[in-house]
């Protein structure tokens, strides 16, 4: 199921008191994605839309947007840190979307490894690093 980014609902009902629903990630023209953007209705009729310059949310692989705090220890515009059990809750073609996004911003996805790596013997840091420049 979907969720809004609880910062999101705070600043908006600080704005406006009548607020009836809101959606994560609204869908644009042709099937867009705005994964940075949460959409509230008013009890006027109006739509006030939230925006972000990093993506805010992420697909679950049950179909919903969810907050990417879900499955990311931090994130800003340039650079994501992926929580170990991301793989559980990330739908695998959104995935494809951020490794294309972070390529054109030229930004850095941490994405923890289920494996242990050796190297000289000893256990190395399960982070796999992947640079926009290297994709």
């Amino acid at each position: 199921m979907h969720k809004l980014d609880t910062n999101d609902i705070k600043h908006i009902k600080e704005c406006f008191d009548n607020v009836i629903g809101g959606t994560p990630c609204p869908i644009g023209e042709g099937g867009k994605i705005n994964p940075h953007v949460s959409k509230f209705a008013l009890a006027d009729g109006r739509a006030v839309s939230v925006f972000h310059v990093k993506p805010i949310y992420y697909l679950h692989k049950c179909g919903g947007w969810r907050p990417m705090e879900e499955v990311a220890e931090g994130f800003g515009n340039t650079w994501i840190d992926l929580k170990s059990d991301w793989n559980k809750k990330m739908d695998e073609k959104y995935l494809s979307w951020l490794l294309k996004r972070m390529k054109l911003v030229r930004g850095k996805l941490n994405i923890p490894s289920p494996y242990n790596i050796k190297v000289a013997g000893k256990t190395a840091n399960n982070l796999v690093k992947i640079y926009g420049n290297s994709i």
